[in-house]
């Protein structure tokens, strides 16, 4: 996979929507639970009705089944090559949704040539598929306590320079967070479950002002708590 030269100024986007030097305050208040609610992400697709409609007829001519993806992205360009092939190009991006929930990470990429026979296809999400509970058992407010517990331990670490790690300082005690039910590969864990085999249902809790980082992931039968840690080439 080819690396961008846009990560570094990434990062540092990221780091300023993060609020690393002062904690980011929501107007909003809730009782019994801290303030934090749940996210329902969109799960539909993400392109326009007309990219929809051709990669419909490109998924049914290679007898791809379209059921439960999420078409996030459509790239297309008219003068490209792929192996031996040459000419028009059709890439989309989708994401696996199962059971209503998103499953992280499942990102996968098919390739059409111009008449959509498939090129190529990577990514995705191979492994054992979840059954239909999708029950939870964590409450709102452990959530955003588990959060405050482990938010600090947080990391972005890495990039051109091999920077000095950056993690969240600012305190998150009076900030409003939010809940996402998803699923994720149960080697997120610990090392000793083999990844892309399982799935697990997960909460992933963040600030509601600044979503991406820090985020703590939350295994939903279990209670525990991973920090996202970001490592950067």
């Amino acid at each position: 996979m080819k690396k961008s030269p846009l990560v570094w100024p990434f990062l540092a986007a990221l780091l300023l929507l993060a609020g690393f030097g002062s904690c980011s305050r929501h107007s909003a208040t809730a009782t019994g639970n801290g303030c934090i609610s749940r996210y329902l992400s969109h799960t539909g697709p993400l392109i326009t009705a007309g990219q929809l409609d051709t990669l419909d007829l490109f998924f049914q001519k290679n007898n791809l089944p379209i059921s439960g993806l999420q078409f996030q992205f459509v790239y297309y360009n008219n003068s490209s090559s792929y192996g031996t092939y040459n000419g028009p190009l059709y890439e989309a991006t989708t994401e696996l949704i199962l059971n209503g929930l998103r499953v992280l990470p499942s990102s996968m990429i098919f390739t059409f040539d111009s008449a959509g026979a498939l090129l190529d296809s990577t990514g995705g999400y191979w492994g054992q598929l979840p059954n239909n509970d999708t029950l939870s058992h964590q409450s709102l407010a452990t959530l955003r306590q588990l959060f405050l517990n482990n938010y600090k331990q947080c990391v972005i670490a890495g990039g051109p320079v091999n920077s000095t790690p950056h993690q969240p300082t600012a305190p998150y005690q009076d900030t409003c967070l939010i809940a996402e039910f998803v699923y994720v590969d149960a080697s997120v864990q610990n090392s000793s479950i083999p990844s892309g085999q399982q799935l697990v249902k997960a909460w992933l809790v963040s600030s509601a002002n600044n979503p991406n980082f820090p985020e703590v992931t939350v295994i939903d039968n279990t209670g525990q708590a991973i920090p996202l840690k970001i490592f950067l080439p």
